[in-house]
Formats: structure tokens, sequence, C-alpha cells
């Protein structure tokens, strides 16, 4: 088995990492490979979707500026050599409900303004360009192009021109599920998921989560049967995630859910960038605040355990079955753009610190 920061590195250096891509069904091949060689015995589960294909090309004052097609925001053909510009932000008081609202306000402004098509620069603490999660859809009227915040004062001093190109087909993708037996437990198995794809490299949101979840579920396998539940389609509002739920039906002991940037320097090193949600009670739950806080984070408990509301990620979907459960995931200065690189977000020495503290709180869930 690969070190940690090897596995980052390779699935980071596989290209942009979006459901149904060529990129996606490599990787999925590649853990395979890993998972097979751990002694894992692997199922795929394949599932269809309605895929986005598109790209955005700008010209004049928007030449040489990153455009990304707001998945689902439109198809077909449309040029624009007066589009709407606008901005929307990426912060603590932006969660994805205010995201999407603000995504709707946008389309009205320009169908109000006679635009063509509309163009969002992403106001983050990078600067980059910022993708937005977006479940499939029925394509919108307004084609809308995502740039980055740092373009935007060149984009409305010039005379932009932008190219959008779009279409919806049938999709295909496939979450992995790798199952590590235990011979010396006759526990019920323990599920560990984590997601598989993004929009960009996604190292640090990605990258570090399948190489943590796939080194502690080794670990844990020689005290409890362990199944590592690797789904797709993340960023189309854990598409694949909820394909693999819907359908499970075996009994577990619990779930450890990682999600986004848990070993990500730049979330670790910022106080309420991290969070883990545990609906665990009394001494289990001292002890996961013991081993979580040794990483900046403050494990919360959910006010209603079985809503999704108050869970983080794929963990939501997991919620309702009522199962012991620790959820951590966060963001961080370069969440969700090109710039969240393995060389740039952490390290070996990170990736074996949080991996031993993830490890010890997930005892608690195997008591």
């Amino acid at each position: 088995m690969s070190d940690l920061y090897d596995i980052v590195a390779h699935y980071a250096g596989a290209g942009d990492h979006r459901t149904g891509t060529e990129v996606d069904a490599k990787v999925v091949d590649w853990l395979d490979g890993l998972l097979l060689e751990s002694g894992a015995d692997i199922i795929h589960h394949p599932y269809e979707f309605s895929m986005f294909i598109g790209n955005a090309q700008g010209k004049g004052a928007a030449e040489g500026i990153q455009l990304e097609p707001l998945y689902y925001s439109a198809k077909g053909s449309h040029k624009d050599n007066s589009p709407f510009i606008t901005t929307i932000a990426f912060d603590d008081e932006h969660g994805d409900a205010v995201i999407s609202q603000r995504l709707d306000e946008i389309s009205a402004q320009a169908q109000a303004a006679g635009a063509a098509i509309a163009i969002a620069a992403t106001l983050t603490a990078s600067g980059n360009v910022c993708a937005i999660n977006r479940a499939p859809a029925l394509p919108g009227q307004v084609p809308v192009c995502l740039a980055p915040g740092r373009a935007l004062a060149q984009l409305r001093a010039g005379q932009p021109e932008v190219h959008f190109q779009a279409d919806i087909s049938s999709g295909r993708s496939e979450n992995l599920s790798a199952f590590f037996p235990c011979a010396s437990s006759a526990h019920l198995p323990l599920v560990i998921t984590t997601p598989l794809t993004g929009w960009f490299a996604c190292a640090g949101e990605r990258g570090t989560g399948i190489a943590i979840a796939i080194s502690v579920a080794q670990e844990l396998s020689k005290q409890v049967p362990v199944l590592l539940v690797m789904p797709t389609g993340h960023e189309l509002g854990y598409y694949g995630a909820a394909k693999f739920v819907e359908v499970f039906d075996r009994p577990i002991c619990g779930v450890l859910h990682l999600g986004s940037c848990i070993a990500d320097k730049t979330a670790l090193g910022n106080g309420g960038a991290m969070r883990a949600v545990t609906n665990l009670k009394d001494a289990a739950f001292e002890q996961v605040c013991d081993h979580l806080g040794g990483l900046n984070i403050s494990p919360e408990q959910p006010c209603v355990p079985t809503a999704p509301e108050y869970w983080i990620g794929e963990s939501e979907l997991w919620a309702p079955r009522g199962a012991p459960m620790i959820s951590i995931a966060g963001t961080s200065d370069v969440f969700h753009t090109p710039d969240d690189r393995a060389e740039l977000v952490t390290s070996p020495e990170i990736l074996e610190a949080v991996r031993a503290c993830v490890f010890k709180a997930s005892q608690a869930l195997i008591r």
C-alpha cells in the first residue's frame, strides 16, 4: 500500500475529478487495484445520471480569464459581447441555501438586463475561480459563467465577449465499496465513507480524505470488519452517495464520514474551518472531543440526531439510519478552486497527524 502523501499526489495528479469523466473512471480503476492489494473485497455500484458537458471561452476583456460554466445553468450555444457581470461571495455567512438563492438572483438580473450570458466573479480568499456544487436538473434559461474574483476589475473595465456551449446527456459513473474482513471478530461492520469526485485536482478536499480513509480502514479491520464506501457524484448534490444509501440495507455498527479538507493545512490552521458532528454521548463523546481537539476541531452534537440538516456532507444521507456516527469536514482557502494542489495544501507530516487522531477518535464507534 502506498503511503498517505503518495496517494494524495497520485489522485490530484490525475486531473479534474468530475463525475462521469475519463478521470473519474481512471481513479476508480486505480483505487480498485490499490484496495485489492490490501486484501479487500471490491464491489462496483454503477449508476446513470444527467451529465452536464460544457465549456466557456472569453475574448476581449475576458481574454485569458478562466471561465467555468455553471452546471445546469443552460444548454446550447450562446454568445454575448455585453454579458451581465456581477459577484457571488463564499465565506462562513454564505452557505448552500444562500448561494442557491444568489444564483437565482443572478439569473433574474441578467434576464432583466437583457443579457444573453451572466458572468459571476467568485469572491474567495484565494481570488481564484470557485466552482459550485449542483444537483442534476433541467437546464435554466440564462447561461452563467463563473470567473475568478481577482478578474472582476478587468471584466468591468473592458468589453468582454463570452462564448458558452453546453449539453446535457446520459452519463455513467460508479461508486466503489471495499470490504475489509476481520477474522478475529464477529462484530457488525463499521462503515467508513469518503467521496471520490469534485471540481479540480481536489488534493486537500478529496485526496486527503481518501488516503486517510484507506489507512484507517486497514488499521480498524484488525479489530472489526470495515466497509469502505467511496461514492462519486459529490459535486452533483451527493448524487452517488444517495444512490448507494437508498439501496443499502446491511446492519452496521456505525459510520465514520471523512468529508472535505480533513488534512488541508489551511483548514486545520483556521479556527472554525473544520467541523465534526457526532451523535455519540457521554464518555464516547468525550473520547471524540479529546482526540479531535488536537486538530483544532470542537465536535458538535446534533439537536435531532436523525435529521440530515444537522450533519455535514454525505453524512446527511446516513443520519436517518440512527447509527452511531462521526462526521468530519471543512473548507479551506483553496476549496473548490484550481489551487487545491497537493504541494500547496498538505504534507506527509500533516497527513500522519490527522490519520492518528481520526483513528483514535474512531475507537469510540466500536466500543
